[in-house]
């Protein structure tokens, strides 16, 4: 789910689609005041401090790989297995 918050930075302003998790998107209301986070260098990428959407994303895939990954191993041996 995305919202478009809008932050100054040194009299900037910016507004950016930012990906939040479902509890953050719902108890937002127009208006209200969040803390957003941004690379000094880059304060047009600015994010929310306290939402781990992205990072529950990135474990949740990493999960899903390794388990693919050991049903390939699986399946191979039952292969070579089954060639002999």
């Amino acid at each position: 789910m995305l919202r478009s918050p809008t932050y100054k930075v040194d009299g900037k302003t910016y507004t950016r689609d930012i990906p939040v998790n479902r509890a953050s998107y719902e108890s937002w209301v127009d208006g209200q005041a969040v803390d957003i986070q941004y690379l000094p260098d880059q304060p047009e990428m600015g994010f929310l401090s306290n939402d781990n959407e992205p990072t529950d994303m990135v474990i949740g895939g990493l999960v899903v790989a390794i388990i693919m990954l050991a049903i390939a191993v699986w399946m191979t041996i039952m292969f070579v297995s089954w060639l002999h």
